[in-house]
């Protein structure tokens, strides 16, 4: 999706949560609004059916 999104899609099945690696810069979860500095891994993040993973670059 660019450099401004990064979708994280779960692809294994019954999985309800999955590490998510930000690169460099600061990313906002588009659903709770949380910010995060990236260069990270997010362990464990929660990956419930009815929401697609999906951080948006901020500046």
């Amino acid at each position: 999706m660019g450099d401004e999104f990064l979708v994280a899609p779960v692809v294994t099945p019954n999985t309800t949560q999955r590490d998510v690696y930000l690169p460099k810069g600061h990313w906002q979860d588009v659903w709770t609004g949380e910010i995060a500095t990236g260069n990270t891994l997010l362990e464990n993040h929660p990956t419930p059916l009815d929401l697609l993973p999906i951080f948006k670059r901020i500046q």
